[in-house]
């Protein structure tokens, strides 16, 4: 072999080896609460303050749209839960603390269970000295509240708490970054995939493997400004999209992908 294949034959495997990006799985898990038998959860939210109604449906809506956008794009099969005002719903909004919560939270959400993982009505707590103002707050006070809602609706979905400042699901990041962006993270949105469409549940921590880096924006759901949402829906209807869902996820959504390649996961 001359001397120039020999070149050849050291330099092409170091071009590929520069030139190729592996793509590396990162592991992620969520602790559980548990799961609904029915996949619509209807909301009992106090008709007043007004403002505080419209930011609860808005929050609903958000993650309504976020599951949808997940299902499209991922699970096309799978089911989504979706939250619905009603008179007569199964999950109820206070506003206010219970006694020996008030100092340590700003928010709680309590449950009856039937069993040990299907969650048969909740409770959410919310600081009633945020959302009891009959005067609709700052936007400082709108977006704290709004990110409050997120949390806990998240948690009446069944999700658990993430120790993520970013991520909504984040108890001490719910309040402590009220002015940033109030994230639905992929091990979120994945975890409510399998709530809603696995047959059964065999433990309480859901579990993801993946090379995607994936999260969803809640403002831009909603509108980018809280200030300037559009008005929720009145009435006990669906808080979610009716009939153009796909086109409202596409022009609102904000997600970004880093090596996007495949999606292998797994529930443990």
């Amino acid at each position: 072999m001359s001397t120039h294949n020999y070149f050849l034959a050291f330099l092409l495997p170091l071009l590929l080896a520069l030139c190729v990006r592996p793509a590396y799985a990162c592991t992620y898990s969520i602790p559980v609460v548990g799961r609904w038998s029915a996949l619509q959860i209807g909301l009992i939210i106090p008709s007043t303050p007004s403002w505080a109604r419209t930011l609860i449906l808005n929050a609903a809506r958000a993650w309504n749209l976020a599951q949808l956008w997940f299902q499209q794009n991922y699970f096309p099969e799978g089911n989504v839960f979706t939250f619905v005002a009603s008179p007569f719903g199964n999950v109820t909004i206070s506003y206010g603390l219970p006694a020996g919560f008030a100092s340590i939270a700003v928010g709680w959400t309590q449950y009856a269970m039937y069993g040990s993982s299907t969650i048969a009505t909740a409770h959410v707590f919310l600081d009633g000295s945020v959302f009891n103002d009959p005067r609709e707050p700052n936007t400082t006070g709108l977006d704290l509240g709004f990110r409050l809602a997120l949390h806990e609706l998240g948690r009446v979905l069944g999700l658990g708490s993430l120790v993520d400042g970013s991520d909504v699901m984040d108890p001490v990041g719910t309040v402590l970054r009220a002015d940033q962006p109030p994230i639905i993270s992929f091990i979120d949105l994945f975890a409510l995939h399998v709530l809603a469409s696995e047959p059964s549940l065999s433990t309480l921590t859901i579990v993801l493997s993946t090379d995607q880096k994936v999260f969803v924006n809640a403002w831009n759901l909603v509108g980018a400004s809280l200030n300037n949402q559009p008005p929720a829906p009145s009435g006990n209807g669906a808080v979610g999209p009716a009939k153009s869902a796909k086109a409202e996820l596409r022009g609102r959504l904000f997600f970004r992908c880093v090596l996007a390649v495949r999606l292998p996961c797994w529930v443990s």
